[in-house]
C-alpha cells in the first residue's frame, strides 16, 4: 500500500508517496513531480493557488424557507448547486447541478417497497440513522427525526435529532458543502450514505466511479451478486455524458467498510428504467451501520468529466487534500 504524507506550506501542497527515493524530476501542469524509476516513492510539489477558485468563501450562498412535497424545507442556492434540505429529517431531498439535473431526486412514496423505492423514497443524503428508535431516519428525507433544524449563520444550518444524541451542521460554500457530525450516540451505530441517480438518471452502463487512486466502470448489483466493499476516505461518481462528478469525502479515515452498489427499482436490476447508486461510509455487506464516532464530511461537484479527462483525476486528488486542510 502506498502511504501519503501531505505537508502544507503557503499556497503549496507537498505530497510524498513513501518508498525508495530515486528517479528523475519531471515538471507538469500541477507542479514538480519526482517520478521513481523503481519502487513506490514519488514527490509532488503542487502550487495550489490554481485550485483556490474551487474553494471560495461563501459569498453567493442564499438560504431561504420553502415547501417541497408538502414538507418544510430549506432551499440553499449556490453558484454550482441548489440543495433542498428536509427540515423534519435533516437530510437532502435534492441536490441539483448547474444544468438542472438532480443527483438525489428523493420523492415520497405511500408504501416503500424493495426494490421499487430505489426510484423514490430510499434516496437521500446522508440517510444517517437506520436502526429503529427515537432517532430512526435522522438525516433521511421523509422521516420526522429531528427536534430542530435551524439556520444558525448566513451559510450554516444546525440539526438536532429527536433524542438530542445526534447533532450535525451543514455549512455551505460556493462550490461544496461540509457536514460536521458534532455529536453521536455511541450505542447507536450509523452510516453516511449517498443514494441517488448519478447524473440525474439511472444508467449504470454509462456511469463510472473512483477513489483517490482509481477509476472504475464496475457495476456491482445490490440485489444480485452483492455490493463492492471498499475502505476509502473519499469517492467520486460520474456519468460518461455529464461534465462533472459528485464527490463524497470523509475527513478522518477509519477502518470501517464502505459499500458501493447499484440498485435498480425493477426486477431488471442494472437494466431498470430507474434506480440509484448506493454509496455508504461505514456500511457493511449485511446492511449493518458501523460508525459510532463524530466526523466531518464534504460533498460537492467537481467540474470535469473524469472519463473523458483522466488527467484531471490528479487535480481532484489535490483539490480534496486542499479542501481538508482549509477547513
Amino acid at each position: 500500500m502506498i502511504t501519503r504524507l501531505c505537508i502544507g506550506l503557503p499556497l503549496l501542497l507537498i505530497v510524498l508517496n513513501l518508498g525508495p527515493l530515486y528517479g528523475e524530476a519531471l515538471t507538469g501542469e500541477t507542479g514538480l513531480h519526482w517520478q521513481p524509476l523503481e519502487g513506490q516513492m514519488s514527490i509532488e510539489v503542487v502550487d495550489v493557488s490554481r485550485f483556490c477558485r474551487l474553494v471560495p468563501p461563501a459569498k453567493k450562498v442564499r438560504i431561504e424557507e420553502t415547501v417541497l412535497y408538502g414538507v418544510a424545507h430549506y432551499k440553499i442556492t449556490t453558484p454550482k448547486a441548489t440543495y433542498f434540505l428536509d427540515r423534519l429529517a435533516g437530510g437532502f431531498s435534492s441536490i441539483i447541478d448547474e444544468d438542472g439535473w438532480d443527483w438525489v431526486a428523493y420523492r415520497p412514496a405511500r408504501n416503500k417497497t424493495v426494490p421499487g423505492s430505489a426510484g423514490n423514497a430510499f434516496r437521500g443524503l446522508p440517510n444517517m440513522v437506520f436502526l429503529p428508535g427515537r432517532d430512526e431516519g435522522a438525516g433521511h428525507p421523509g422521516f420526522s427525526a429531528t427536534q430542530s433544524v435551524k439556520k444558525v449563520a448566513k451559510n450554516r444550518i444546525r440539526c438536532v435529532s429527536n433524542s438530542g444524541k445526534f447533532v450535525w451542521e451543514f455549512t455551505f460554500w460556493d462550490t461544496y458543502l461540509r457536514m460536521e457530525l458534532l455529536k453521536t450516540d455511541p450505542k447507536l451505530p450509523h452510516w453516511i450514505l449517498y443514494e441517488g441517480p448519478v447524473g440525474g438518471t439511472y444508467h449504470p452502463a454509462e456511469a463510472y466511479w473512483g477513489t483517490a487512486d482509481s477509476i472504475s466502470y464496475q457495476t456491482p448489483n445490490l440485489m444480485e451478486g452483492g455490493p463492492r466493499l471498499l475502505n476509502e476516505s473519499w469517492c467520486y461518481f460520474g456519468d460518461k455524458n455529464t461534465p462533472r462528478v459528485f464527490f463524497a469525502v470523509q475527513q478522518q479515515a477509519d477502518d470501517h467498510p464502505d459499500l458501493l452498489a447499484y440498485m435498480g427499482a425493477e426486477a431488471a436490476g442494472l437494466k431498470s428504467s430507474d434506480g440509484m447508486i448506493v454509496f455508504g461510509f461505514g456500511r457493511d455487506g449485511n446492511t449493518r451501520p458501523q460508525i459510532t464516532a463524530p466526523n466531518t464530511y464534504y460533498f460537492g461537484f467537481y467540474p470535469h468529466n473524469l472519463h473523458r479527462e483522466p488527467d484531471k483525476r490528479k487535480e481532484l486528488r489535490v483539490f480534496i487534500e486542499l479542501l481538508r486542510r482549509m477547513n
